[in-house]
């Protein structure tokens, strides 16, 4: 996809040089001391000690017997950190698309939300206009980590750089490119919005990961040598009749099985295998919020969007059919405000699920939180009104650290 690779070449080429300009990495892999940067700057010298920690934390992850290992490390680097800057505008935009948030990629520096931001805080009166635009969005990376820590956290290791002004505004010109609005969906065959799919997350992360990046691995060594060459090399996505099928004869058919077969949930599960005389062996009936799905290689977390689904289906005919369930609910809540809560409830008792690659984690943990959202949308909640996700079930599988006192620990 033309768009993910230009702007992976883009984002690369301005941490390249940032990192050599501003914290004395070098893209050969070398690296000077923190003490003789010729900055005073605090967060410059910040950063620069965070990028160390994680560079080191790259090298000890790599193949023992792998050549220009402080090249390859740097080159991790640099491609973790652009893939972070991309993934977070492209969140933020999908976010203004469905209206989770004001404006602030879509028109570039015109954006509605930046606008109202630099008249609240004086209009230029401190620091230039790309100044105040970081300070804007940084500000709306910090309301975001709140239900979103692992995508939006701006001292995450993975997050550490920002483009410079020159790349800002090609970024915007990018992203902001009419074609994205009518995208040729390949699986499809539709031609859709790309900013309005659900899909988007997982179409960059697919595309990010280049076939040459592939090759370059098979030619270097018949097996992955670490945790990142194994999930760039067995990056799949998985077709959607397989994520039904799956989901709807385990999570689907259990609840088929719990409630006997009376149940609205095969109108939902319509891969379902089950017989109109089939006699079911008794299943013990077990609360909405017992029933769990994990997926131990979630990727951009596919099967979860659709275990959402199902588990949505299931709380409500729970509530509809079952009135010995939810029994905590149903002395203080309507019907109506009971399915305001059930988004929340899903992602934070039903869906859990793992991953090696820390960019595959942060769209599986965005791609929930949208499809939460999109509940809230499709029952008229005001976005103020939503309940906060205060916990989700993602968890990230690295390698065991490097520095042998901190594995003792």
């Amino acid at each position: 996809m033309q768009f993910v690779s230009d702007v992976k070449t883009l984002l690369t080429n301005n941490i390249i040089s940032s990192l050599q300009q501003h914290y004395g990495i070098w893209a050969d892999g070398r690296v000077i001391p923190v003490s003789q940067l010729t900055t005073s700057n605090a967060d410059i010298i910040y950063r620069a000690r965070m990028l160390r920690g994680r560079l080191q934390y790259i090298k000890n992850s790599l193949p023992a017997d792998s050549t220009d290992i402080d090249k390859k490390a740097v080159q991790q680097l640099t491609a973790e950190q652009a893939f972070t800057i991309l993934n977070r505008f492209c969140a933020v935009r999908m976010c203004e698309e469905r209206e989770l948030i004001m404006p602030s990629i879509g028109d570039g520096y015109d954006s509605a939300g930046f606008v109202s931001y630099d008249m609240v805080t004086g209009q230029g009166s401190v620091g230039s206009r790309y100044e105040r635009y970081c300070w804007y969005i940084q500000s709306l990376y910090d309301e975001l980590s709140i239900e979103l820590p692992s995508v939006f956290d701006r001292y995450s290791p993975y997050g550490l750089m920002w483009p410079d002004e020159t790349t800002l505004t090609k970024l915007f010109d990018l992203i902001n490119n009419e074609n994205l609005t009518a995208f040729y969906d390949d699986q499809t065959g539709e031609t859709v919005d790309f900013w309005r799919e659900d899909e988007t997350l997982g179409w960059i992360f697919q595309y990010y990961n280049s076939l040459e990046e592939r090759r370059k691995m098979r030619d270097e060594s018949n097996r992955p040598r670490n945790s990142r060459e194994m999930a760039v090399r067995n990056q799949f996505f998985t077709p959607d009749y397989v994520v039904r099928f799956l989901t709807d004869n385990s999570l689907g058919r259990i609840w088929y099985e719990m409630t006997g077969g009376q149940t609205a949930i095969t109108d939902l599960c319509q891969y379902m295998i089950h017989r109109p005389d089939e006699v079911l062996a008794p299943r013990p009936l077990k609360e909405p919020t017992e029933l769990s799905m994990l997926d131990p290689a979630c990727g951009s977390m596919h099967f979860g969007l659709y275990t959402f689904d199902v588990m949505e289906a299931i709380y409500m005919d729970a509530w509809d059919n079952q009135p010995e369930l939810l029994s905590q609910y149903r002395y203080t809540e309507t019907r109506e405000s009971f399915a305001r809560l059930v988004p929340k409830l899903i992602l934070e008792n039903n869906i859990y699920g793992a991953e090696i690659d820390p960019r595959a984690l942060q769209i599986a943990a965005l791609s929930l939180w949208l499809r939460a959202q999109q509940s809230w949308s499709n029952l008229g909640v005001p976005r103020e009104e939503r309940p906060v996700i205060e916990r989700s079930h993602l968890v990230l599988a690295e390698p065991m650290p490097g520095n042998k006192r901190m594995l003792n620990c």
